[in-house]
């Protein structure tokens, strides 16, 4: 049943946070290592190649030595860059006009 497992690609999710973050689904071998996927998401993402990144699954930060038997087929894996500003100094956006973005009635 199980010969296979280790070769075996998983689909894993690439999503940056943020409002704006981006997301990618890319395929790479239960055997890789996380620096795989820190390199895979600089190209599918469009970061600088000397970005550092961190990248968390399931909450807690992965060691880029690391292998990805612990993510699962279909698992969303954060990649935060460290130029990235931490979303809550985002500026803020403009309310939506169906939101009723003006205070004051005209006329």
């Amino acid at each position: 049943f199980f010969a296979g497992t280790m070769a075996e690609n998983k689909e894993i999710v690439l999503r940056q946070p943020g409002e704006a973050g981006r997301q990618r689904t890319v395929s790479l071998a239960s055997s890789s290592q996380v620096s795989a996927i820190a390199s895979l998401a600089k190209k599918e993402l469009a970061l600088p190649p000397d970005e550092e990144l961190t990248i968390v699954h399931n909450g807690r930060i992965m060691a880029a030595s690391e292998s990805l038997q612990g993510v699962a087929d279909g698992d969303v894996v954060w990649v935060v860059a460290a130029s990235q500003p931490p979303t809550r100094r985002d500026p803020p956006q403009p309310p939506a006009p169906e939101e009723g973005g003006r205070q004051g009635r005209v006329g």
